[in-house]
């Protein structure tokens, strides 16, 4: 009957204004996680992300239990090191006058949520594989390891305060004040200890930040820095951005000086095909210079997150 006919289309076209609006949701949404941002110096984030009170920031008093094995490990805590509100830990080597002085660098840390909008209220990485790295290095060198701004700073730590500024570990992460301050705590550090040879090692962000210290080191001493390895790290910051459909950083090395550092100093990449946060291919053009593809190492089916420190006193036979 007409009545039925038209009740009927009346549900067929509910039914599809349903649809068409879920379809329209779900491709709007990925859009958007397609596009997120990535804050750079010169670029700061919202108000949201500049304070931790936010995010119900609630840092524990107990220490870290990986900063609590390194204690235990023979590591002491460094104090006064550095302007930057940042954790760093040491160790003497076995055999008085070792003139070589291996630096660590921590990755970026605690990943970002809400689909990469939202920096995490606490930075500070579950498995620090840059200091497991350090914890698993021969007795033979000095140590250093060095924590980025804010990670592993509880309630009771006196840079808490300065670290209800989340830009430290957002759109200052690799700005020129922190990577000058970097260098120059670790060259105040190398005087003070009496070591001749650097290398500069980290994971993810925390290699990225190596060697744009080791191309700002190498403009003042061109000797200091002798080898430097990083792992599942991307190096030119902005091809990786490109490669994730993220928004360039600012105010970073150049690539081409970058390239040059590489070039000239003994060193080792490590990246694995199964990495989906930086695989090789993040790498853009640079690390497909005739000059650098034999420094390049390739592994099998680790993710970006896996235990690479096994890997790494091969690593650093083989580079230094």
């Amino acid at each position: 009957m007409p009545w039925q006919i038209t009740r009927q289309i009346h549900r067929l076209a509910r039914r599809a204004s349903a649809v068409i609006l879920y379809t329209c949701f779900i491709v709007c949404f990925f859009i958007s996680i397609g596009h997120r941002p990535v804050f750079s110096e010169g670029k700061a984030p919202t108000e949201t992300f500049n304070k931790l009170s936010e995010f119900d920031h609630k840092p524990e008093i107990a220490e870290h239990p990986w900063i609590e094995r390194a204690l235990a490990l023979g590591f002491s805590e460094q104090f006064g090191f550095s302007s930057l509100p940042l954790r760093a830990l040491a160790r003497e080597a076995t055999h008085p006058g070792t003139k070589r002085l291996i630096v660590f660098i921590e990755s970026d840390g605690a990943p970002w949520q809400a689909a990469g909008y939202r920096p995490p209220s606490n930075p500070t990485p579950k498995a620090p594989i840059s200091l497991q790295m350090a914890l698993h290095t021969p007795t033979g060198d000095q140590l250093l390891y060095l924590g980025r701004p804010c990670q592993f700073i509880g309630s009771a730590h006196q840079f808490f305060k300065t670290c209800e500024d989340a830009r430290w570990w957002t759109s200052w992460r690799f700005a020129p004040k922190v990577v000058k301050a970097y260098q120059e705590a670790i060259l105040g550090y190398q005087a003070h200890h009496n070591v001749e040879r650097l290398v500069l090692a980290g994971f993810s962000g925390g290699g990225s930040l190596a060697a744009q210290i080791a191309t700002g080191v190498k403009q003042i001493d061109r000797f200091s820095v002798i080898c430097l390895i990083t792992i599942a790290s991307p190096l030119d910051l902005n091809a990786w951005a490109k490669h994730h459909r993220l928004s360039f950083f600012k105010d970073i090395v150049d690539v081409d000086l970058l390239k040059q550092t590489l070039v000239d100093i003994p060193s080792a990449f490590a990246f694995s095909d199964a990495d989906r946060k930086v695989p090789i291919e993040s790498a853009g053009a640079l690390l497909r210079d005739s000059r650098l593809v034999d420094k390049v190492h390739h592994y099998i089916g680790l993710k970006h997150n896996d235990d690479w420190v096994d890997h790494w006193p091969e690593l650093l036979r083989k580079a230094c």
